[in-house]
């Protein structure tokens, strides 16, 4: 498992050698509220060493950089928070007083990171020093209730899941030399340790996007989105070029004569390339701003991908270089594809075009034509058969069962407040059947790890765990298939009992779930908890991922959310309001908000449906443009054999007769599009699908619709040209022969 983490001891070591500068690290665990008088604001950050302004550029609109962070609990904030929390006050000297943390004194403020973007997203930043301070007299009783207390442990570097080491290089250091001396780091360290450890640099503009690693300071963006759009934008901006260049020697017949008195008037061939670069330039820009209008339009569907990239390309946000590099793009774009249709519109003989003679040397070969039509084809069926693979995926994924109900149940944020507390409130609603806590919601994304083993094994087992309160299981009608729930024991102050799910009874290597009840189990190491048994498997993270080994355990400080199950036939507007003031008298502070647990899931889905939106759009464009250099092409080629049709229908040749004789050869590469596609998508759907666990299979009734769509525009398209084509009265089309 690669860490985004290391240990916070590893400063100590890397101080000492000569090509730093300087070292920073960060504890992304200050996320708390800060009290008024008559409420709260949430406030989330970290701790930083005080060289944190020597190491990232952040600016300083109030304070010293050197001091900022020095003493022990003094705080750093960001301009925005300042702004909500102190109104028109001068915040530097006063102290903020958190809900968990205690009283910090204001003693800097950083400019507004609105529009930074980074992967570090805060409202301060608190002195680590805080830390050693709060933890100094680690033995007392009082320590073990401290907020401080993730920062006390017996083996500092065993911990590898608390700090981010940030390090700032001299401006020439030795990279080899710094790698050799982390692997002595290691060997000294780690090398009595089973387990094998490694620490790597990563630079820091590699960080976001970059690699997906455990326990990230803040939203990492990987680079695979990033290639795919980009992959699709370039797929889209060469078929559209090529889809502009048929066209335009399609229209070349049309515009022969124009072309031949302008030469007989004296225009040279520089100035009619001048004109058709021209024209094309001005169509290019044009298409600019339709495609600028088409970006707003295509916005909400983007965003619901991710609400973070809006964050990151909203157009508004961006500088002025992009605009200036998209206007260049787009004048080199329009020159490149103008500039073949100008070259041959230039070189036509007048002899010829006015004895309206066609030229066969006008376009020789017709090879590199169908090789970018079956090129565009394929393109635009992949993307058809994408989307519907994609579809029936999404929503084979929306009916597997949870393993649980989530229906009928209303989520809050405890937000710290007492919990038994709140469940004597809630349950006296009438409206409400039962009140539960947990400490995250299954089935939106989300897993917290622990290494957990039975003592006749001495290697751990990484598992996923869930906090929940005693009657969590009924709340959530979770079966049980072996031993019994928490349901009716009181939560103990020490934990004694744990449940576990099918996939941890196998894993633990237990033959039935009935053989587990009773048996040990020994988790991060020093707590030992009876197994009293086992559930049925829930969907944990996400219907994408496996079942993992889980852990059901009671812990009251690790309660996060409150659920509130209602009867079905509840009027919910009077529920709301009655939680709503029950809860105040539970937190009179805090603003009450509640979510749907349905809604969270469907949320979390969001995702998917928006991909499916952006790629239908991507894929209706595809096709459109792939049809307009059919039609282009068509258009060409009927034009071209237009005294051929006259003298088939002289020799009488029918309508359809004529009609077939045109268009096969259009339909023919629509196949060969249809048969190079397949095969490829298949391939492509089963290397990614193979990431699911919950999956469908790929079939050929999955390609039916595609090619259906596509042969049946295909026919659209082609007989739209070649009818009008073949109905032409043969008295027009050979009057002059």
């Amino acid at each position: 498992m690669q860490l985004a983490t290391s240990p916070y001891t590893l400063k100590d070591e890397l101080q000492k050698l000569n090509d730093v500068e300087h070292i920073v690290r960060l504890w992304n665990r200050f996320q708390d509220d800060a009290l008024t008088d008559s409420s709260s604001l949430p406030a989330k950050g970290f701790f930083a060493d005080p060289e944190f302004f020597k190491v990232f550029s952040y600016n300083l609109t109030s304070g010293d950089p050197e001091n900022v962070l020095l003493d022990p609990y003094s705080v750093v904030i960001t301009q925005d928070w300042a702004e909500k929390f102190f109104r028109n006050k001068n915040p530097i000297g006063s102290f903020i007083s958190f809900n968990t943390f205690g009283d910090y004194k204001v003693t800097g403020i950083v400019e507004s990171i609105k529009n930074k973007k980074s992967h570090m997203e805060f409202d301060l930043i608190a002195s680590s020093n805080s830390l050693w301070s709060n933890v100094s007299d680690a033995s007392s009783e009082k320590q073990s209730d401290s907020p401080y207390q993730f920062i006390q442990t017996k083996n500092p570097w065993k911990d590898v899941y608390r700090a981010y080491t940030f390090i700032l290089f001299k401006e020439k250091f030795n990279l080899t030399s710094v790698d050799d001396q982390l692997k002595n780091i290691i060997n000294h360290h780690y090398g009595s340790f089973e387990t094998k450890y490694s620490f790597d640099l990563q630079p820091l503009l590699k960080i976001s996007p970059g690699k997906n690693l455990a326990n990230a300071l803040g939203r990492i963006e990987t680079p695979l989105g990033t290639y795919v759009f980009s992959f699709i934008a370039i797929i889209i901006t060469i078929t559209a070029s090529f889809t502009y260049t048929n066209l335009s020697i399609a229209k070349m017949l049309s515009r022969a004569r124009e072309v031949g008195i302008r030469k007989v008037i004296g225009a040279n061939r520089v100035q009619l390339i001048t004109q058709f670069l021209t024209e094309t330039i001005i169509l290019t820009l044009i298409a600019l701003n339709f495609a600028y209008i088409l970006l707003f339009l295509l916005e909400p569907g983007f965003f619901s991908i991710d609400p973070y990239l809006k964050e990151s390309f909203y157009i508004e946000n961006q500088p002025i270089g992009i605009y200036i590099t998209t206007i260049l793009f787009t004048l080199l774009l329009g020159s490149l594809i103008g500039f073949f249709p100008s070259l041959v519109y230039s070189r036509m003989r007048p002899v010829f075009i006015m004895k309206d003679i066609v030229q066969a040397n006008i376009s020789p070969k017709m090879t590199l034509k169908k090789v970018i039509i079956i090129f565009q084809f394929s393109i635009s069926l992949i993307l058809v058969f994408v989307i519907t693979i994609m579809y029936q995926q999404v929503k084979y994924q929306q009916q597997i069962d949870l393993g649980f109900n989530p229906e009928n149940i209303l989520t809050i944020n405890l937000k710290n407040n007492d919990f038994d507390k709140a469940h004597q409130v809630l349950n006296q609603i009438a409206y409400v059947e039962d009140v539960a806590a947990i400490d995250f919601l299954p089935s939106i994304g989300i897993k917290s790890v622990v290494w957990a083993r039975i003592p006749d094994h001495d290697d751990s087992l990484k598992s996923s765990q869930l906090i929940v309160s005693p009657n969590l299981m009924e709340t959530l009608e979770i079966d049980m298939i072996a031993g019994k729930g928490f349901s009716g024991m009181p939560i103990p102050e020490k934990e004694k009992y744990v449940i576990i799910n099918p996939t941890a009874v196998k894993a633990f290597g237990y033959e039935s779930p009935y053989d587990a009840v009773g048996n040990l189990l020994i988790i991060d190491g020093d707590h030992l908890l009876t197994i009293i048994g086992v559930t049925s498997e829930i969907v944990l993270q996400s219907v994408e991922f496996e079942p993992t080994p889980l852990i059901y355990r009671m812990n009251k400080k690790h309660f996060q959310k409150v659920l509130v199950k209602y009867n079905p036939g509840s009027n919910i507007e009077n529920l709301v309001s009655s939680v709503g003031i029950a809860w105040d008298k539970i937190d009179p502070i805090h603003e009450f908000t509640y979510q749907f647990y349905t809604s969270e899931i469907d949320a979390y889905y969001t995702s998917p449906n928006g991909i499916l939106k952006v790629l239908t759009s991507i894929a209706a464009f595809a096709i459109l443009i792939s049809f307009m250099g059919l039609l282009g092409m068509v258009l060409y080629n009927t034009e071209s054999r237009i005294k051929e049709i006259g003298i088939r229908k002289v020799f009488g040749a029918r309508i359809n007769q004529v009609a077939w004789v045109i268009s096969k050869g259009f339909l023919m590469m629509i196949l060969l599009a249809v048969i190079i596609t397949i095969p490829l998508t298949w391939i492509g759907a089963e290397l990614i699908l193979q990431n699911f666990y919950n999956r469908i299979d790929v079939n050929i009734t999955l390609f039916l619709f595609g090619i259906i769509l596509m042969l049946s525009i295909g026919l659209i398209t082609i007989l739209s040209q070649t009818l009008v084509a073949a109905r032409r009265n043969p008295v027009d089309t050979l009057r002059y022969e």
